[in-house]
């Protein structure tokens, strides 16, 4: 058990939310307010009505989250948001979430925790969103998606065959718009969760593989960290909710 001012406040420290850049939508730290005591905290990449009633299904004071609920700004609370609020006020159960801060993060990061289950070496920054560097690049000995695949525990689509091998790029969820720098800074694949039509065609174009494992499953290693981690610190209960999309 911990009170969630002490649990709000090292998210906070521990991510820089303050100080942190982010999308304007994201709204990163505390976008629902907990109870004052807290003994279960779950995590999950999306907010989304299906997290909130499984968070309160698992008797959760707070829902720890990647994707925040105002990307899309304001709108009403009807339909699919109206039972999120519901879901985590009848619990009661506040939610924080963590979009670029967790991408980024040197421990607890998505692309940091990536970078090291595909062994990668000489590991560097990599991939500016905001103007900070979320992703990170690496050298790799991987011969191909599947060795990729056996080191992180899901699937990996070549979705544009490399003509090279050496260098590794990994930016988690839709790394599309990265192509470009992947290239230019000269790694010959670029690991991501998907990339649209034209950035396959860009990728080709400028020699860069592309392997994606999914926007939601690159997405999931980072806030499960950080909840484990956040577990170990106060001594309360972390539950991974795993609400796969699909994509």
């Amino acid at each position: 058990m911990a009170t969630a001012a002490d649990i709000i406040a090292w998210l906070n420290d521990v991510l820089d939310i303050p100080g942190h850049p982010d999308f304007g939508g994201a709204h990163n730290g505390v976008q629902v307010e907990p109870p004052d005591q807290i003994s279960v905290v779950a995590t999950a990449v999306d907010a989304c009505a299906h997290s909130a009633e499984a968070a309160r299904e698992a008797g959760a004071q707070m829902l720890l989250v990647h994707h925040g609920m105002f990307w899309g700004g304001v709108q009403p609370v009807t339909r699919e948001r109206y039972r999120l609020l519901s879901a985590l006020l009848a619990a009661p159960c506040g939610l924080y979430s963590a979009h670029l801060p967790l991408d980024s993060h040197e421990l607890y990061g998505n692309n940091a925790i990536l970078a090291d289950r595909l062994g990668l070496d000489r590991i560097e920054p990599f991939g500016t969103f905001e103007g900070c560097a979320v992703g990170r690049i690496g050298d790799t000995s991987l011969d191909g998606p599947e060795a990729a695949a056996a080191r992180l525990g899901f699937e990996i689509v070549e979705a544009v065959p490399p003509v090279r091998a050496g260098r590794l790029a990994v930016v988690s969820g839709n790394g599309g718009s990265l192509v470009r720098e992947a290239a230019l800074v000269g790694a010959s694949i670029l690991l991501t969760g998907e990339v649209d039509h034209h950035d396959r065609v860009l990728a080709r174009d400028l020699g860069l593989g592309i392997w994606c494992g999914g926007h939601y499953q690159t997405e999931t290693v980072g806030v499960r960290a950080l909840g484990q981690a956040l577990a170990e610190a106060f001594d309360v209960t972390h539950v991974p909710l795993d609400l796969p999309t699909g994509g």
